[in-house]
């Protein structure tokens, strides 16, 4: 009897120990969730006050360039012509120094925001420093584009040292270190954001990925479902890959561009000149400017050149304007757009806009307590834009005719101080084409793998064109969009988004 009670006993024993560990592990993965949730509930608000910030400063700077022009307009309206003259030059310097100082200043204060939410949190361990390698190349590819400024050298008339005053500017918003990454700079080769092949867009990988065939019927063959079954079922292969070029435009730095565009002012017609006007009113330049003098002095054409003067002279003393290529209706920015942003409902004018934007890469990291030789990367990316109305008009509701667009004829948008807010927006609000300039992965893919036609191992991107190149694959998707009408799967929503009741995918 004896031996049996301590058999039993230690059976107790045992089966406590493993309660007892079982516990332990509970309360290891209890504390792993609660210490991931607030890891990315921390990594959220850095995304979201590193765009905001960014945002900010590009409505700020819209704002500078803005005021600027109606200064630049009642100086020109003043009888001493020299003085004018004079105050006109001095006001055209001060806007290229704005427009490039602006979104630096963007870039910097987004690293700030990200930093105070992020590095009281960071543990003291190598572990966790070496995560932060993304954000550290990040900022060595933004160094690197401020080495090829001092190379270009030089400046422009109005500004000699402007090229190697921009890259001390870059360096100077790195100098505390990157903490959020400028999603979408425009540093990808210029075929991406024009979403002109789709292994330069980034919607085909993730489609391909995860075998969403209807989104690659509308991604890949602009929704043309018999072409894009055919296609799968026999596939012809790429063909010719566009060349990737990366074009640069000094007036819009890469790093949270204003989307700005130097012209000549045409013909101002009354009704926009009204506009103007009221505006310069607020700003308390009633006094010094109105329809009378403006006509009177030909202001919007003053200085005259004359025949023989430099273009560098005439291109230096053009106005500001949005660049009518990003200051566009939202709805009007991509014809299938319900497929990418889609809408439910009216915009409001002031919402209605797609132009300056500010996307932010963040990461975070978390070694769970129950596996502490595993690391585990979050990334999160917000958007954010400057909005603004003049009397519940849009932004860019400001355009003056015959201003040497394309055609000559264009009307393109004087910049106006009329920015009061900045807003976080879905990422398809940017354009999902616009956006992975923060990701290192795509970038090189981009730049590097795609020109080159070369699949690299290691690289997620080409492992998913590794995945495509597999025949089963291909015919199973092709055999898919057989068995289902376009209609049926592929079909923009009539309403709303892809969730019942609208909306969008946030795309974080």
């Amino acid at each position: 009897m004896k031996t049996a009670r301590r058999t039993e006993s230690g059976q107790i024993v045992l089966a406590l120990v493993f309660l007892l560990v079982g516990l332990v592990f509970l309360f290891l993965a209890e504390v792993d969730i609660f210490s991931a949730a607030r890891g990315k509930t921390r990594l959220q608000n850095a995304g979201d006050a590193a765009a905001l910030a960014a945002a900010s400063w590009q409505g700020a700077t819209l704002n500078l360039v803005g005021e600027l022009n109606l200064l630049r307009l009642a100086a020109a309206c003043d009888p001493d012509r020299e003085a004018a003259t004079n105050a006109v030059a001095g006001i055209c310097a001060l806007q290229e120094r704005l427009a490039v100082a602006g979104p630096c200043m963007a870039l910097l204060a987004a690293n700030g925001a990200a930093r105070e939410n992020l590095e009281p949190h960071l543990p003291n361990d190598t572990r966790h420093l070496a995560a932060y390698q993304a954000m550290a190349d990040m900022g060595a590819a933004v160094l690197t584009f401020a080495r090829s400024a001092d190379q270009r050298g030089g400046g422009t008339r109005n500004w000699p040292t402007k090229n190697a005053d921009y890259a001390e500017m870059l360096r100077a918003a790195l100098s505390g270190g990157c903490w959020a990454g400028a999603d979408n700079a425009a540093i990808l080769p210029a075929v991406v954001t024009t979403g002109a092949h789709p292994l330069y867009s980034k919607a085909f990988y993730e489609a391909a990925d995860a075998g969403n065939w209807p989104r690659i019927c509308m991604n890949v063959f602009g929704g043309r479902h018999g072409e894009a079954a055919a296609a799968l079922l026999n596939w012809p292969g790429w063909g010719t890959v566009p060349e990737a070029t990366t074009v640069f435009d000094w007036d819009n730095p890469e790093f949270y561009g204003v989307y700005l565009r130097r012209a000549e002012a045409g013909a101002v017609e009354s009704g926009p000149l009204g506009k103007i006007l009221a505006v310069a009113d607020g700003l308390g330049l009633g006094g010094a400017v109105d329809e009378a003098r403006v006509r009177r002095y030909d202001a919007f054409h003053f200085p005259v050149f004359a025949d023989g003067t430099p273009e560098e002279a005439r291109f230096d003393a053009r106005w500001w304007f949005l660049s009518p290529e990003r200051w566009r209706a939202w709805h009007e920015v991509d014809p299938g757009g319900e497929t990418r942003f889609p809408l439910r409902g009216r915009v409001k004018d002031e919402y209605n806009v797609k132009g300056a934007a500010a996307a932010a890469r963040v990461v975070n990291v978390l070694v769970p307590v129950s596996d502490a030789a595993r690391t585990n990367l979050f990334a999160w990316t917000a958007a954010a834009r400057p909005f603004g109305s003049w009397q519940g008009e849009r932004a860019d509701a400001f355009p003056l005719s015959g201003t040497g667009g394309a055609g000559g004829e264009d009307a393109l948008p004087l910049a106006m101080p009329v920015f009061t807010k900045a807003r976080l927006i879905p990422l398809g609000g940017i354009g999902e084409n616009e956006l992975g300039a923060a990701d290192l992965d795509w970038l090189t893919h981009v730049r590097v793998h795609v020109p080159g036609g070369v699949h690299v191992r290691g690289c997620r991107y080409c492992g998913i064109l590794d995945k495509w190149d597999d025949a089963a694959y291909r015919r199973a998707g092709g055999t898919y969009l057989m068995n289902h009408g376009h209609d049926e799967v592929c079909a923009p929503p009539a309403h709303g988004g892809e969730r019942p009741g609208g909306g969008t995918r946030h795309a974080h």
